[in-house]
């Protein structure tokens, strides 16, 4: 069964976290308003796993750790007249990260070198480590404007940028004590960007609104801790949408229909190369484009259906790379498929809302369908799960003073499918196994809660 698990490590997933936040909100006149937000936050993480995959001790305990401080400002101003609006703002950012993956090389000496096993060399690979770890510090500055003006009593004009500033630096070690390698990743880098958006609304009527909006999005360049790689480029992304959205007189029928088409540059990509080292490149170009549609009809007032469809096309347009599976020789994969990119999805769903006793009952099904999807950009089989289906169901009893007391019965995946929901191929070091996660089995439970 896909749901076995081999392994002769204990699983361990720990996370300790917290947040504060603080907003002030200043009314400064009639038209005009200031908002001051504040963060900080503390997170823990450390996770444990069996990368060898299996029941004997070998050499494949994976050891995670993350220590993130962050601390953030942002101020947001708002001004309101009759012929315009104006949304403006300004954030600063901080963060001091720590990260680290450790593999301890027990019993290395049998992969690599049998009949080394019980002599002081065997010893020598066998207390040996892989590590990968160092700090990084973040800063990150940003400022926006963005102006709405009305064209009459139906159109609307948005226009508006951002200008983003990033600065990292990081300290730290690449270690794998077998290949004789104790290497300082030291890096430091800094990126800016300003990042336009426009949006063009049209309201024939007060149930009808039609727009096209074009923005660009910015998406922070990297530094890996302990990583052999240079500093990764910022992502970017020209998005463009058309769409479309009303209900109708009655209010039983509101719809939304939306095309798109995104041009990715520098897209960041995350593998594992021929040195068993996990590395992030920039893929050069991809471009996604399709169309999403959303109706929500209420046939009576107790029952309503909605359904979600979308289509989708994610190619890359430049990309090369190599792999375990062809000796890492670099390799065109433009007009593959990208990463978890199904080109067809689907929901249907029906509720049924009444009074029952002295509470209100709400039912509950949806069937959900997904197309095939790939893993990796490599688009082969051993990273790829075909079209499947789910039906959830749910039944909700609310009552008590203001419906605060809920009880909840539910059931998820109650066709009991098989899906896998993450796959990757592990590093050459342990013989590229295929390893990932799955969607949870067929699962029911009974919720109840009190609402504050």
């Amino acid at each position: 069964s896909l749901y076995d698990i081999y392994s002769d490590q204990e699983a361990i997933n720990t996370r300790e976290g917290y947040m504060a936040n603080m907003i002030l909100n200043f009314e400064l006149s009639e038209n005009v308003s200031l908002r001051s937000t504040t963060s900080a936050q503390n997170m823990d993480r450390f996770l444990r796993d069996d990368l060898d995959s299996t029941e004997v001790d070998l050499f494949g305990q994976n050891n995670y750790t993350e220590e993130s401080d962050s601390f953030g400002q942002e101020f947001t101003l708002n001004i309101e007249r009759d012929s315009y609006s104006i949304l403006a703002g300004a954030m600063y950012f901080e963060e001091e990260l720590f990260g680290e993956v450790f593999v301890p090389l027990t019993n290395f000496c049998f992969f690599a070198a049998p009949a080394t096993c019980g002599t002081p060399i065997g010893d020598f690979l066998n207390s040996g480590k892989y590590l990968q770890d160092g700090d990084v510090d973040i800063t990150a500055y940003a400022a926006f404007v963005e102006v709405t003006v009305p064209l009459g009593e139906q159109f609307t004009v948005i226009a508006g940028a951002r200008y983003n500033y990033e600065e990292r630096e990081g300290t730290g070690a690449f270690i794998f004590d077998a290949a004789g390698l104790n290497v300082p990743t030291d890096a430091k880098a800094d990126w800016d960007d300003i990042t336009p958006r426009v949006t063009l609304e049209y309201r024939p009527n007060d149930d009808t609104l039609m727009y096209a909006t074009y923005n660009q999005a910015f998406k922070s360049g990297v530094i890996n801790t302990g990583s052999l790689s240079p500093p990764l480029d910022p992502e970017t992304v020209d998005a463009f949408e058309l769409g479309y959205k009303g209900s109708s007189s009655d209010g039983r029928l509101n719809y939304s229909i939306a095309a798109f088409f995104y041009d990715y540059q520098n897209v960041q990509i995350s593998f594992v190369d021929e040195t068993s080292t996990v590395s992030t490149i920039n893929a050069a170009e991809a471009e996604n484009y399709g169309a999403e549609l959303e109706l929500t009809y209420a046939m009576t007032d107790s029952f309503t259906v909605d359904l979600f469809a979308t289509y989708l096309s994610a190619e890359y347009k430049e990309f090369i790379n190599g792999d375990y599976a062809n000796g890492f020789t670099p390799t065109d994969l433009s007009g593959n498929t990208l990463p978890n990119a199904p080109e067809y999805t689907f929901k249907l769903g029906f509720t049924y809302q009444t009074a029952l006793g002295n509470g209100n009952l709400r039912v509950r099904g949806e069937g959900y369908y997904q197309d095939d999807v790939y893993f990796t950009e490599w688009n082969r089989s051993d990273a790829f799960q075909e079209g499947y289906g789910l039906i959830n169901a749910n039944a909700d009893y609310s009552f008590g003073p203001e419906g605060r007391w809920m009880l909840s019965l539910w059931g998820r995946n109650l066709s009991d499918e098989e899906v896998i929901s993450n796959n990757i191929i592990t590093a050459p070091l342990y013989n590229s196994l295929r390893v990932g996660s799955m969607l949870p089995p067929r699962t029911y439970g009974l919720t109840g809660s009190y609402s504050f």
